[in-house]
């Protein structure tokens, strides 16, 4: 299914809209083309009232004619607990639910599970790459790779931050990385490093601007950013986004400010 789905998108030949969508302090973007919406991520603030996470469901316009397909980039609340309040419609439209194969023993990760069975939808777990060193590095690999659309998975750890999937999107006029909560390190070493971004990316900073590791500034400007998006609510009490991390990316993108959602509103691009 998703060897089709990566195809769809390299055959498909008008814009593609990527979109931040701002869910307080969580995670819910999409990759939009055709009839087709890919979300990595269905998430909101996991300490937000269920009426205001049903109003970012509603707003987000699910329709009959279209196809969606989610991917949830690693198992922490805010990065998909959203979809509880689709409605019976709304999930008929999902043709399956992408995941890291380590699932926590949660009560929100069992009601997801119990939703997904009871209407129909495909569970499809992706398991841990497997490693190319023999060191103890944390690795971040490929595992479907199309033109446009390149999906990673982390090999075997016990940091369910790290224990995720990635993606990486590029076309003709733009780059664009969906990070989850992995960390800055693994991201260049395994994403920008080996595949060598041709075109400026818009990247969605790790973890909410949080900590994420080393955001290597002598690193990072070998990639031509165009936008850095934090998605981000200030009422959180992590301290996100931190301050050294919001300042290397404002020296990277030198001309324009950085990006946040913070209730500003989702962010939109077209690729």
């Amino acid at each position: 299914m998703i060897n089709s789905l990566i195809k769809s998108l390299d055959t498909f030949k008008g814009s593609i809209e990527i979109i931040v969508r701002d869910v307080g302090h969580g995670n819910w973007n999409e990759i939009r083309f055709g009839t087709t919406r890919i979300f990595f991520d269905i998430g909101a603030q996991k300490d937000w009232h269920e009426n205001k996470v049903q109003n970012l469901v509603t707003a987000a316009n699910i329709r009959k004619s279209e196809n969606i397909y989610i991917f949830v980039s690693h198992w922490d609340v805010d990065h998909y607990h959203a979809i509880l309040k689709l409605s019976d419609f709304e999930l008929k439209q999902i043709k399956g639910f992408f995941a890291p194969e380590r699932i926590p023993k949660t009560n929100t990760a069992e009601r997801v599970k119990h939703l997904l069975n009871s209407a129909g939808i495909g569970l499809y777990l992706i398991p841990w790459t497997t490693k190319k060193h023999t060191d103890k590095r944390i690795e971040l690999n490929m595992v479907f790779g199309g033109d446009k659309l390149k999906i990673f998975r982390s090999s075997k750890t016990n940091s369910r931050n790290l224990d995720s999937i990635v993606f990486y999107i590029e076309t003709y006029k733009n780059s664009v990385m969906l990070t989850g909560d992995q960390k800055y390190e693994k991201l260049y070493d395994y994403i920008v490093s080996e595949v060598l971004p041709k075109a400026p990316m818009i990247f969605v900073l790790p973890h909410h601007g949080g900590n994420a590791g080393d955001f290597n500034i002598s690193h990072w400007s070998t990639t031509s950013l165009e936008e850095v998006i934090i998605s981000y609510h200030e009422s959180n009490t992590y301290g996100h986004p931190l301050e050294n991390n919001c300042r290397t990316a404002q020296s990277l993108l030198v001309c324009k400010p950085i990006l946040s959602t913070n209730d500003t509103g989702d962010k939109v691009f077209l690729l």
